[in-house]
């Protein structure tokens, strides 16, 4: 299936279960086995965040690890790793033990500095997964090494200078993505990943930020969204139907985060707040054409 093809899912949910269910698993059959350069890395991460990124209208510079963790897609050195760990115990742990795999495995395991690529992937692996040196003694099972996953992918995004680590902390697809409609979810895009027409998002390097020509405020999310006079009657309009569920509005509910409310309410709160993104994109354009 091609990009192309992909592109015609509504649903930014099933553009990354397709992601993974296509491209991932055609570029990590036997990745475990052989060495990839940081170019084929970012050759492999340009084509999985193809389809999401155009899905999402964000325009090309957006990083791709940022992208990637928005739709809760792993890195390829990390799948990479986590694949290694998988088969390295598969083979530790087999049954037979005149496999000539595990064998080989076991034997260069057992020397004091391993000369297999795949061995120093394993332990490389091992560290990463389990620090502490406590962790080692147990038993290593796949149920332990899905459990331990999301915490390193947490961690990998974490250390990434991007601006969505201020509004994403867990591994998981944003709930924007899910129940939002098509033109609010590329507001909410645009805001989160700042790539919106905000002065502020604009020249992120830029030490006099211009004021907001609506209200002569700064132009920053918080400001803009929430403290904008010109925009007052809609945003406690939008508070207002909030409060009868007695939902607060904040920005973090702008930005499509409804995970720490109800999930009875996920609908709800992103009908009001995507009504109230679309009239904020009607005084002012939010978003690039």
């Amino acid at each position: 299936m091609t990009t192309e093809k992909i592109i015609c899912w509504n649903y930014p949910k099933t553009l990354a279960t397709l992601t993974k269910a296509i491209p991932i698993s055609k570029i990590t059959y036997a990745l475990p086995f052989y060495t990839i350069t940081e170019q084929q890395e970012h050759k492999m991460q340009s084509i999985l965040v193809r389809p999401l990124r155009k899905r999402l209208h964000l325009p090309c510079n957006t990083k791709i690890t940022a992208i990637l963790h928005e739709h809760n897609i792993p890195t390829i050195t990390l799948l990479q790793l986590k694949l290694t760990l998988q088969y390295g115990t598969k083979l530790l742990t087999t049954s037979n033990h005149n496999h000539p795999a595990a064998a080989l495995f076991k034997r260069d395991l057992e020397q004091y500095t391993p000369t297999a690529t795949f061995t120093k992937r394993y332990n490389a692996a091992v560290n990463l997964f389990f620090p502490n040196p406590l962790d080692t003694t147990i038993s290593i099972t796949p149920t332990l090494i899905k459990r331990q996953f999301p915490i390193q992918q947490q961690k990998q995004f974490l250390n990434t200078n991007t601006s969505l680590t201020k509004y994403k902390q867990e591994s998981k697809i944003e709930t924007y993505l899910i129940y939002d409609n098509n033109k609010s979810m590329k507001i909410r895009a645009a805001l989160r990943f700042h790539r919106s027409t905000l002065h502020q998002h604009k020249f992120p390097r830029s030490i006099n930020i211009q004021p907001c020509p609506l209200c002569n405020a700064h132009q920053d999310i918080t400001s803009h969204l929430l403290l904008c006079p010109q925009l007052t009657n809609f945003t406690n309009h939008a508070a207002q139907q909030l409060l009868t569920r007695s939902i607060h509005l904040n920005v973090q509910l702008l930005l499509g985060d409804f995970s720490t409310m109800t999930k009875t309410n996920y609908y709800f709160i992103a009908d009001i707040t995507s009504k109230l993104l679309l009239q904020y994109n009607n005084k002012r354009k939010l978003t690039y054409k």
